[in-house]
């Protein structure tokens, strides 16, 4: 129905905060600060027409739960704060897995509006143990709040390697009728 849904990267990070020792007994990690790195080598991602399994599987996208967070351990540190990295590719494998999610939201948002085209910017959090439990829209330029909460949910519980750290991921979504 939809050509394609081009998928940038700008991966960010930064040196963690300190966490904030207040009266909550639920534990909150701060999110890292972003440090924005173009990628111009990456092309954005081409997901292609739907799919026979896409087309005739008209049941939600299972949404995984990550675990709990657990409290990380205190930090010591001497020198310079360490900024994580985790390259495009690694980034957008877990997110390809569910382009098919994805594609769900946007033809649900052209259901309603046959026009519907734009960019939404979600904000991740990939915590240390590489869940992603944090996960907002940062901007949107589509005319459907429902695209862009369900393309949030969608990325909420992705689940990557293990990291030494937090980091926090700017990554964009275009979304075009073909």
């Amino acid at each position: 129905m939809w050509r394609w849904l081009g998928l940038v990267l700008l991966v960010s990070c930064a040196a963690p905060r300190e966490p904030d020792h207040g009266p909550s007994a639920a534990v909150t990690v701060p999110e890292p600060a972003p440090h924005y790195k173009q990628h111009p080598d990456v092309a954005p991602d081409e997901l292609g027409e739907s799919v026979a399994q896409d087309a005739g599987s008209q049941a939600p996208c299972q949404v995984v739960e990550p675990p709990p967070l657990s409290q990380p351990p205190p930090r010591i540190r001497s020198g310079p704060p360490v900024t994580n990295y985790i390259s495009p590719q690694v980034v957008m494998r877990p997110i390809r897995e569910r382009a098919a999610c994805l594609r769900r939201c946007y033809q649900a948002g052209l259901a309603r509006d046959p026009s519907l085209e734009g960019r939404l910017v979600i904000r991740f959090v990939v915590d240390a143990d590489g869940w992603v439990r944090r996960a907002q829209l940062q901007e949107s330029q589509l005319a459907s709040d429902d695209v862009g909460e369900c393309v949030r949910q969608v990325f909420l519980g992705l689940h990557y390697e293990p990291l030494h750290d937090a980091i926090t991921v700017v990554y964009p979504v275009v979304f075009a009728p073909d």
